[in-house]
């Protein structure tokens, strides 16, 4: 089995770090609160410790207290000059101590490793069969949740026995070296497998990363929903085949993450990285609409108004200079827009409706093409039935337009008593 194997492969990794007196994956990715718990437990032994002697000791506990007890409300750099200020008065605490043991212990074992042959497990993953790969991205993806989840990623094996408390408690702090790895591999495989087997591969590998970006720690989900950009990125380099949607589940994991994770900052970090992705591929974007528009229409009933205005400017612009990449998706184009109107925004919802509005003149003026309009055969068969299925659309709205403008007024007055 790879497990094994690619359970002392990450645990090299982060030998390898501190060998280098590099920052260990903890530094970055760690909870808040789990911080802020570890902070009080070590200024509480350092305190004893430091309480033990005279007046000046007991002094010296106190302080310790109000420079690390706090460290998890404030900014790692503050906490991190705290800890050197403490150092410099007080010497190296427990936990420093017991992480130069650390180093000393990982720079005696990197020396007898040869690291290059470790990116070459990954790298050459090109060279196993069909079946092979599948359970070499399986196992990466149940050691990447091993170091994900931060009770298993602190005892896998019996790795940590003997290691002192304040290592385990690091150790215990998500990691993302499998999660890293696991975007190399799809990478690698990405252009050198068959459709068939690239599906199964990527439908493990969309639900690990789905999977990472619903948790709570907000790093974390932002690196994974940043890591699915990156391989869009490369996927949509190249045009879809006729007659494949492949794109709509390459790109699902957005729209799940933006349904599933409602932390404004994590959606407002996806409208980005969609953005992103289609200022440099909207080109090639064919069946992957779909998907973007879906994430769109979440974005526009979204109660943050800058999260929908986000998602209406990328829209906006989509519609108005590059309708003609739309024109195939033309009906849930039509229910996007229809979200925004529907959202809790007036002014939005105005500029929604008037996007409706364009769109309903493109499609008179012969914009959409009869390719694209037989693409939507089973909707509506002629342009006439399609402009039909629009106005009614647009009917369905509660709202009319002079309602919304005299909304987006009294909204822009701050309310009745606004000047």
């Amino acid at each position: 089995s790879w497990a094994p194997v690619l359970e002392c492969i990450s645990q090299l990794a982060r030998l390898h770090l501190l060998s280098s007196g590099l920052d260990t994956d903890d530094t970055f990715f760690s909870n808040p609160s789990e911080d802020m718990d570890g902070s009080n437990d070590s200024s509480t032994s350092d305190n004893n410790n430091n309480s033990s002697g005279s007046s000046g000791g007991g002094g010296g506990g106190r302080r310790k207290s109000k420079l690390g007890g706090g460290g998890g409300f404030q900014k790692k750099k503050t906490s991190e000059a705290a800890r050197q200020a403490y150092k410099f008065f007080y010497g190296p605490s427990r936990a420093d101590q017991a992480r130069q043991i650390e180093q000393s212990n990982a720079e005696q074992v990197i020396s007898e490793v040869d690291t290059v042959m470790i990116d070459r497990v990954f790298s050459s993953s090109t060279r196993l069969s069909g079946d092979a790969i599948q359970e070499f991205v399986a196992q990466l993806c149940k050691v990447s949740h091993k170091e994900l989840n931060t009770q298993q990623g602190a005892a896998m094996g019996t790795m940590n026995m003997g290691r002192a408390k304040d290592i385990q408690a690091d150790m215990s702090q998500p990691r993302v070296f499998c999660l890293q790895r696991l975007v190399e591999v799809a990478d690698f495989n990405m252009d050198m497998r068959g459709r068939i087997v690239w599906a199964k591969v990527w439908h493990m590998v969309e639900r690990h990363f789905t999977a990472v970006a619903l948790k709570e720690n907000l790093a974390v989900s932002m690196y994974a929903v940043d890591s699915l950009r990156q391989l869009s990125l490369k996927f949509l380099s190249k045009d879809e085949m006729a007659g494949f949607s492949f794109q709509r589940a390459f790109l699902k994991p957005f729209e799940v993450i933006m349904k599933g994770n409602e932390t404004g900052k994590l959606r407002e970090f996806i409208l980005s990285c969609l953005n992103n992705i289609l200022l440099a591929r909207a080109q090639n974007v064919r069946s992957g609409w779909r998907s973007i528009l879906a994430v769109f229409a979440t974005a526009g009933v979204d109660q943050e108004e800058s999260i929908a205005q986000l998602a209406f400017d990328i829209l906006s612009r989509l519609v108005r200079s590059q309708f003609a990449l739309l024109q195939f998706d033309f009906s849930d184009l039509i229910r996007c827009l229809n979200a925004f109107v529907d959202g809790p925004h007036a002014k939005i919802a105005l500029g929604a409706l008037g996007l409706l509005q364009l769109c309903a003149a493109n499609l008179a003026q012969g914009s959409v093409t009869d390719k694209a309009i037989a693409h939507h055969a089973a909707q509506a068969t002629t342009a006439a039935g399609k402009l039909t299925r629009l106005t009614s659309t647009g009917s369905m709205v509660s709202m009319t337009s002079v309602e919304l403008d005299e909304r987006a007024t009294f909204e822009g007055t701050d309310g009745p008593n606004g000047s």
